[in-house]
């Protein structure tokens, strides 16, 4: 039976580089291939690993660390932010709406709490 695996991956445009989520899985995996294989790339249009990874790593601490969230929990914050914004469900928001959802959230944390989110390009 031949082996069949997905792996997510970043490609930089500018630097044309292609960086993978779990880059060690993807080298094990490629490892107990031996000879020729089929590679296919299909652009991802919900919201990305990065994009999901800032939204609870730095979105979602930062605003946890504020007295307003005192003793609220990762998903307390997140199912306030759903209802706060009209979104069902991120999972199935495309990268563009999610950045958007981001935005928002970010915008409306500084306007009524003071809460200064980092970019996702700004160190932490």
């Amino acid at each position: 039976m031949l082996k069949t695996k997905s792996f997510r991956a970043r490609v930089d445009k500018e630097n044309q580089i292609l960086s993978f989520h779990n880059k060690q899985s993807f080298i094990d995996f490629i490892k107990t291939i031996p000879g020729e294989v089929d590679i296919t790339v299909t652009e991802v249009s919900s919201r990305t690993h990065w994009q999901n990874k800032y939204y609870w790593g730095v979105v979602i601490r930062t605003v946890m660390q504020d007295e307003t969230y005192g003793g609220w929990t990762k998903d307390e914050i997140h199912s306030d932010f759903k209802q706060r914004f009209n979104v069902q469900s991120t999972t199935k928001l495309s990268v563009e709406d999610f950045t958007e959802y981001l935005e928002r959230i970010t915008r409306w944390c500084a306007e009524y709490h003071q809460i200064m989110i980092p970019e996702p390009n700004e160190s932490i």
